[in-house]
C-alpha cells in the first residue's frame, strides 16, 4: 500500500520550497543591483545599433537600382534590333 503523505509533511515541504525560492529571489536581486555597475547600457546599445545599421546597409546596397536594370535592357534591346 503506498504511503499517503500527511498534511504536516506537505506543509514542511512547501515551507522549505518557499524558503529556497526566497533565497533565489534575494540572490537574483543582489545580482541585478551589481550588473548595471559592470557595463553601461548605452555602451551595449551602441553595439546593437551599429550591428543593425550594418545589416541594413548590406541589404540596401544589394538592392538593384532601376537605372542599371534599364541600361542592361537598353543594351540588350539595341543588339536584338541590329
Amino acid at each position: 500500500m503506498p504511503a499517503i503523505p500527511s498534511k504536516t509533511s506537505n506543509s514542511c515541504y512547501f515551507q522549505a520550497s518557499v524558503q529556497k525560492l526566497y533565497r533565489k529571489y534575494i540572490f537574483t536581486q543582489k545580482l541585478q543591483r551589481t550588473l548595471p555597475k559592470g557595463l553601461p547600457i548605452t555602451f551595449l546599445l551602441g553595439f546593437y545599433v551599429s550591428l543593425v545599421v550594418k545589416r541594413w546597409w548590406e541589404q540596401y546596397s544589394k538592392l538593384p537600382w532601376p537605372d542599371t536594370i534599364a541600361i542592361y535592357l537598353k543594351v540588350d534591346l539595341s543588339h536584338s534590333f541590329s
